[in-house]
C-alpha cells in the first residue's frame, strides 16, 4: 500500500492554493494567507470569508436556528455580492431548512428562486421548468429502443440528469 500524496508548501484560504512556503510572511504562515493576499484590503479580505461562510451553510445537512440568525445578519451587509447571496440562502433556509431533497420542495414550494440561485452560483444549469413533465414508462421504452443515436451522457436512466429531465421533481 502507498503513501498518500500530501501537497508541499501552505495552504492560502484567500487564492485556495498551496503555495511554496516563501510565499507566506511570519504572519502569513499563522493566519494562512500569502503575500499577495495580504496585500489586498480588510474589507475585500472579509467579504471573501463571508462569502465562504454562506457556501458553507449552503452545504450543510440542518440549517438551525442560530444558522438561519447568522445568515439574516450576512444579507444585511454592505458588499452586494454578500448580501444577495445571504438573501437566497436565507429565502431557501425558511422554505427547506434540510438539504435532503431541497431541490425537489422548491420546484414545488417556489419556482421563482431557482434563477436567483443560478445567478449566485448555488446551482448550475438548472432545466427550465417546461422541461420537468411525466412520460409514461411505454414512451420511456419505445424512446429507448427507437433508431435513433442513442446518447449515454443524455439518455442513461442511472444519469441524475436523466431522472430530471424526463420525471417530474415533486414531494
Amino acid at each position: 500500500m502507498s503513501k498518500k500524496q500530501r501537497q508541499h508548501g501552505n495552504y492560502c484560504w484567500a487564492c485556495e492554493q498551496y503555495l511554496a512556503n516563501e510565499q507566506f510572511s511570519g504572519k502569513g504562515h499563522k493566519n494562512h494567507i500569502c503575500k499577495q493576499c495580504s496585500k489586498h484590503p480588510k474589507e475585500k479580505l472579509n467579504d471573501i470569508k463571508k462569502i465562504k461562510e454562506l457556501f458553507n451553510y449552503w452545504d450543510q445537512k440542518h440549517l438551525s436556528k442560530k444558522n438561519i440568525h447568522r445568515i439574516s445578519i450576512l444579507s444585511k451587509a454592505t458588499n452586494n455580492e454578500v448580501a444577495e447571496l445571504a438573501q437566497v440562502i436565507l429565502e431557501v433556509a425558511h422554505i427547506c431548512p434540510y438539504r435532503k431533497k431541497r431541490m425537489q420542495r422548491i420546484l414545488s414550494r417556489k419556482k421563482e428562486i431557482i434563477p436567483r440561485l443560478e445567478k449566485v452560483g448555488l446551482i448550475f444549469d438548472f432545466y427550465p421548468e417546461d422541461t420537468y413533465h411525466y412520460k409514461e414508462e411505454n414512451e420511456l421504452n419505445n424512446q429507448k429502443f427507437s433508431n435513433k443515436k442513442y446518447n449515454y451522457e443524455k439518455d442513461d436512466p442511472m444519469n441524475y440528469d436523466y431522472y430530471l429531465y424526463n420525471y417530474k421533481i415533486s414531494d
